[in-house]
């Protein structure tokens, strides 16, 4: 496996790796190394880390990789040296970033390429702070970065994407049939993601409390949510939202807040370790996802969902296709019109008054975790994928 930043934390990475280790798969991982670890060779149970020492510079030119040159020149020793040591019969590359110098360091060597898709990049960018502003507005070229995604679909072996919606779409750009992609949604792996660990908020106990988890950053709808309590508090004198994470916007929302005279109904908790959120699921009524429609938020996942759920606490997301497809096929909450700060307002004031179908929602996301939205269920496709190319060498 291939990525191109500091490991641990990554949540996909880990779960992919846990899953294919019990199936026997001998898996290294190459991680370009940021930040100061006591080993640059680590076994960490199910992966062999091999940690490759990376500058401040490379992780500039990392921001034009698909621009300027510099950034290949920069890694493909390190890959060549990775390479060299572990020797592999397949190489997995998480995200775009580092693909390209894959592909040229590794040549013709005969290895099963799989590109992992974690999101859609070059869209996902147009958000970027660095590239609205110079010099990253003037080198950065997002429609490079576009074709640059679509030669790495053609040339690896397998794609991997996070969900249907995301598969749809490459078959749609790029003339390739769609048995190329295996979908891997970013589900909860039981061995990493510790529901039982929910000592309670209890602080929250007498609130009926919304809950959002994540990057606070306004694409996410979190500006939305501050906005609808203007509305809420009509009719639930006693709310209370909870925003778990951070962002470099954390100053807009508080601003907001303080002007509207909202810093009583909500709590900026700042960004939390892992290990912490499932007591803050636990305190919550109502969970919730308002990310805005884009290209990204509508091919993709929000991670947070899939917790709230294995905890048992009913979502309200908006209406992105993959979330609002979770939610009605597992009748598991309310779906909400993206940006709409009235209908957000409707739909967590119909929640409050329907105790009982909260109760409903959240013993239905309950079970759809534990019985098919895990990682050792959705992972199935790239697991088998792995087996049968192990079965040809």
């Amino acid at each position: 496996m291939i990525l191109d930043m500091d490991f641990p934390p990554d949540a996909r990475v880990e779960n992919e790796a846990r899953s294919l280790a019990k199936d026997g798969h001998d898996i290294h991982l190459f991680s370009l190394c940021y930040k100061s670890f006591e080993v640059d060779l680590e076994d960490f149970g199910f992966l062999t880390i091999h940690r490759f020492k990376a500058s401040w510079l490379i992780y500039k030119f990392s921001a034009l990789a698909y621009d300027l040159p510099f950034y290949k020149w920069l890694v493909k020793p390190k890959i060549r040296s990775f390479l060299r040591q572990v020797n592999p019969d397949a190489i997995h590359v998480h995200d775009m970033v580092i693909a390209e110098s894959i592909l040229e360091a590794t040549g013709k060597m005969d290895l099963v390429k799989i590109l992992d898709l974690h999101e859609n990049r070059p869209e996902i960018m147009e958000y970027y702070p660095h590239t609205k502003k110079i010099p990253g507005s003037l080198l950065i070229n997002l429609n490079r970065w576009r074709r640059a995604q679509f030669d790495l679909i053609k040339n690896f072996d397998r794609v991997v994407v996070v969900t249907e919606e995301a598969k749809n779409y490459y078959a749609k750009q790029i003339p390739i049939n769609d048995s190329k992609f295996l979908v891997v949604p970013n589900t909860l792996h039981p061995d990493v993601f510790k529901v039982e660990d929910q000592d309670q908020e209890k602080k929250y106990d007498s609130f009926f409390t919304i809950l959002y988890i994540g990057n606070t950053g306004i694409r996410r709808g979190t500006l939305l949510a501050l906005e609808s309590l203007r509305l809420i508090k009509e009719q639930i004198p006693r709310v209370k939202l909870l925003l778990v994470g951070a962002s470099s916007e954390d100053q807009t929302l508080k601003t907001y807040a303080e002007d509207n005279s909202l810093l009583d109904l909500v709590d900026f908790c700042g960004w939390m370790p892992p290990e912490s959120l499932p007591a803050y699921i636990a305190a919550s009524d109502v969970c919730i996802s308002p990310l805005k429609r884009n290209l990204h938020h509508d091919t993709t996942f929000a991670n947070k969902i899939f917790q709230y759920m294995a905890i048992g606490k009913p979502i309200l997301v908006s209406d992105c296709p993959p979330q609002k497809r979770i939610a009605e096929e597992n009748k598991c909450g309310l779906v909400h019109e993206a940006d709409s700060v009235a209908d957000f307002a409707e739909k967590v004031i119909a929640l409050y008054n329907n105790g009982k179908g909260r109760i409903e929602m959240g013993e239905n996301g309950k079970n759809a975790v534990m019985l098919s939205l895990n990682f050792e269920s959705t992972s199935r496709d790239l697991r088998d994928f792995y087996l049968s190319s192990d079965s040809k060498s």
